[in-house]
């Protein structure tokens, strides 16, 4: 696997978003989206899901875009209704909007850019949802994918021409593509914080017969919130791209994925996203009401990894690469908090580190410098209930403080901004 070094900082925003979308919680889901019934949707909520979205292939007239809808609300989904149903289905908590395009290439932003101006003069709040291609490195294929020469120009030009609610693009790695996914991450950070919008990503679970084990699967999610997704978006969730495009000679041989093509859940895949979701129920939270500050990582295979910029000074490990994140509470986050927020003995704990195990196939243990106040100043976000909770030594008999991560694992470090000198950037 080819390693590098990234380091992102924090830009200046400049608002390119003209719609009033208003992210409230933490994305987990994506499509295709499955029969409209009770148990497949009460399915992907045990799942952990909170999102869904549908094409107006999949949900073809307005009365099953209604019954989806009811079923995301039950279910407690927040969902995208298919582009055909904007007149008939109003926003609420259960419906943040409506999905426009996958994949679109660049000659399609005018056209695109017009419906999502038509969508806001109805439903100013709503989310228009376009998501874009991911990186190629082959530049033979880049303007066959893009519609232009490069992949900055690609972003460049839906960024200014659509103006979106978020930034949201696809990227599956592989083994041999990890560092394409740090590389993809990195860039579309950049330009979510220079665009002012918040940016999500879909990352590889299961389709067609082929998808990744729990490790891996956790890399993806962790990888990607670190470098700040606000949504972390999976694809497939069953198996078939519409009831009409779903058989043995179609592109979309029903091969279970969470569920079958019935609505069923299929067990070996069901059961190990459930488990690797359960820690973004309260995670998420968490990290959306935090703005990235930088990204630094991940390290080749030499230690100790000495990290500038933020409250934990260093990671040492014999024979890993670590990912850190910095984030620090948002100042809307921070205005909005009442008398009791503030008397909580948890509010002050706003400038947090992600810390992940960029090693999906081992499991480590990271000797950690927190700073000069030492770990009794440091909270971990529990993965367990979302409390803050002191920090324990994994390796007492070992010099230096320890910590142990699964493979491809995070674990979420907060300080009290009373409690160290966190380095601006």
């Amino acid at each position: 696997m080819a390693l590098f070094k990234v380091l992102c900082l924090c830009l200046g925003g400049v608002h390119f978003a003209s719609g009033a979308f208003h992210q409230t919680h933490f994305a987990i889901g994506g499509g295709l989206v499955p029969p409209l019934l009770n148990e497949s949707y009460s399915l992907l909520q045990d799942a952990g899901m909170t999102f869904l979205h549908a094409d107006s292939a999949e949900v073809a007239s307005v009365a099953q875009a209604q019954q989806m809808a009811s079923l995301c609300a039950e279910y407690n989904l927040s969902c995208l209704m298919p582009m055909n149903s904007y007149k008939a289905i109003t926003p609420s908590s259960a419906v943040w909007g409506y999905f426009l395009r996958d994949e679109p290439p660049a000659s399609e932003f005018n056209s695109l850019a017009a419906s999502v101006a038509e969508m806001r003069k109805v439903h100013p709040d709503a989310l228009t949802f376009v998501n874009l291609f991911g990186v190629t490195e082959d530049p033979t294929r880049a303007r066959a994918l893009y519609g232009v020469d490069t992949y900055e120009e690609y972003v460049d030009q839906y960024l200014a021409t659509v103006k979106p609610d978020i930034l949201c693009y696809d990227f599956y790695p592989s083994n041999a593509t990890m560092w394409e996914y740090h590389q993809n991450l990195a860039f579309i950070r950049n330009k979510s914080l220079h665009a002012g919008i918040p940016f999500w990503n879909y990352v590889w679970m299961s389709a067609n017969g082929n998808g990744v084990g729990a490790a891996f699967y956790r890399w993806e999610l962790f990888v990607a919130a670190t470098y700040g997704s606000k949504g972390l978006l999976q694809w497939s969730l069953q198996p078939c791209a519409n009831p009409r495009d779903c058989g043995p000679k179609s592109r979309w041989v029903p091969y279970p994925t969470i569920m079958d093509k019935y609505g069923k859940a299929f067990p070996p895949v069901f059961d190990m996203v459930r488990a690797e979701h359960k820690p973004w129920k309260w995670l998420g939270p968490k990290l959306l009401e935090m703005e990235s500050l930088n990204v630094s990582g991940p390290w080749p295979h030499h230690w100790p990894f000495v990290i500038t910029g933020m409250p934990i000074r260093s990671i040492s490990s014999g024979c890993a690469n670590w990912l850190v994140g910095h984030f620090r509470t948002s100042s809307k986050v921070l205005k909005s908090r009442t008398k009791k927020d503030l008397a909580s003995s948890t509010a002050a704990y706003d400038d947090c580190v992600m810390v992940v195990n960029g090693d999906p196939l081992s499991t480590h243990f990271a000797t950690l410098d927190l700073g000069p106040a030492g770990p009794g100043a440091v909270r971990e976000v529990s993965q367990s209930d979302g409390q803050l909770v002191p920090l324990v030594d994994a390796a007492p008999d070992v010099p230096g403080f320890q910590l142990f991560f699964l493979e491809g694992a995070g674990r979420l470090l907060c300080w009290s901004n009373s409690d160290h000198m966190s380095i601006q950037v």
